[in-house]
């Protein structure tokens, strides 16, 4: 797992008698500030990863990167037992950057097979597929490390009715002008002076801002108003919701629009932040009822994170990249998101510790609206529609004569279709 909420004091107790055992006490601050690396160094594994992703997935192949993930995963498992067992914090921390190089290339392969493999009506489908057994995982180790703890059926997505012609149709479309002996250097040259090859990660990077939140020191919120006891079952409990709201977008993606799906849930999501501030700073008002309401904001804040951005923001950079530039596009993105993630994940927790929950406005709420607005006024629908008439919609955007206004006129008559 990126955070490790629940099993906290274990893995703190871990740090702090690790030094003490070699002689050099930590001081509450340096404690502090080396938890947050551990909680975040994850972030840093995940950017190395992203980096050689495209290496693997265009020369080796989608299937090969998804597997070679896969078992680096359970080798930075094993290494971080080992840590454990010899009392290393930096074996420690290595194997959650090791880890996080791992999981970066897992997702990238996995990501690619999402989006090239499964027909169009079921492409949603099973990226929200992917997201419940991801969330399911994550609910899994968060139980697991609560103190109380220790202590199948596999569904396949078939799909009926698929018109194989109309599916090879589409891949050919696709594939067409695709075929190229560019370099790497070229591509992302291209990425960036190509107007709606840059307008695609702009709208990725809003996207994954999204999901940038709260979620690194949900335990330690928690925790100003309930016990550790209540803290610990509450982050289970929003990990649980998190796991159902993403199995409801597994029904619904596939009959309402994929780009109000993202907006509304990343509104709610800043909505449920918004109030959660609010009734923390009333909370000795009246400890009871502003508790259960702190509870019921970030409940809303899970919830909306499950059901709709949580998932899609993953997998929309994707679906605005033609395929030649799709690997190494991805790459970009999910690279700046991360150093993006990590020096905001880095400072949360201090600037909390520091300045309480005004700290999420700046770090989170404001960015976020912003990053909202740019999505509603550029998106395209792309539920339904191949990935080279997305493009092709991308490119009337920037297309020469083609009028801004013509654009939001064409998006909002798809929205209304949809």
């Amino acid at each position: 797992m990126t955070y490790t909420n629940t099993a906290e004091k274990s893995f703190r107790d871990f740090i702090d008698e690790s030094y003490t055992r070699r002689g050099y006490p930590l001081s509450p601050d340096a404690a502090m500030w080396l938890w947050s690396f551990v909680l975040n160094c994850f972030l840093a594994g995940n950017f190395i990863g992203g980096i050689f992703t495209p290496l693997l997935t265009d020369n080796l192949g989608r299937r090969f990167t998804l597997v070679f993930g896969m078992i680096g995963n359970t080798a930075a498992c094993v290494l971080g037992s080992v840590a454990i067992s010899l009392h290393s914090p930096e074996l420690f921390i290595l194997s959650r950057v090791f880890g996080g190089a791992m999981s970066s290339v897992n997702f990238g392969g996995l990501t690619l097979i999402l989006m090239e493999c499964p027909p169009t009506e079921l492409r949603g489908t099973c990226f929200f597929a992917s997201g419940t057994t991801f969330a399911a995982a994550m609910l899994i180790g968060t139980l697991a490390g609560m103190k109380e703890a220790l202590g199948s059926n596999i569904f396949l997505l078939v799909g009926h009715n698929i018109d194989t012609n109309k599916l090879i149709e589409d891949i050919r479309l696709e594939e067409e002008d695709e075929t190229t002996d560019k370099s790497s250097w070229v591509i992302l040259k291209e990425m960036f002076t190509i107007p709606y090859l840059r307008t695609a990660m702009y709208l990725g990077l809003c996207a994954l801002q999204l999901i940038n939140g709260i979620w690194p020191i949900t335990y330690e919120v928690l925790e100003a108003h309930f016990s550790g006891q209540m803290s610990g079952v509450s982050a289970s409990v929003y990990l649980g919701v998190n796991l159902v709201a993403g199995a409801l977008g597994t029904l619904v993606i596939g009959r309402v629009s994929r780009k109000w799906m993202l907006i509304l849930s990343g509104f709610a999501n800043i909505i449920a932040l918004g109030f959660y501030i609010g009734f923390d700073r009333m909370f000795d008002l009246n400890t009871r009822l502003y508790g259960m309401l702190c509870l019921s904001a970030i409940l809303v804040y899970y919830l909306s994170n499950g059901i709709g951005f949580g998932v899609i923001s993953f997998y929309i950079t994707g679906e605005l990249l033609p395929q030649l530039h799709r690997s190494l596009g991805q790459t970009v993105v999910f690279s700046i998101s991360l150093l993006v993630s990590f020096a905001l994940s880095m400072v949360t927790l201090p600037a909390y510790e520091s300045y309480n929950v005004w700290v999420f406005i700046p770090l989170f709420i404001v960015p976020n609206g912003l990053c909202l607005f740019y999505l509603w006024a550029y998106l395209p629908e792309t539920r339904g529609r191949e990935i080279h008439e997305i493009v092709a919609e991308l490119k009337m955007l920037h297309g020469k004569g083609t009028s801004r206004k013509n654009t939001v006129c064409s998006n909002t008559k798809l929205d209304a279709i949809s």
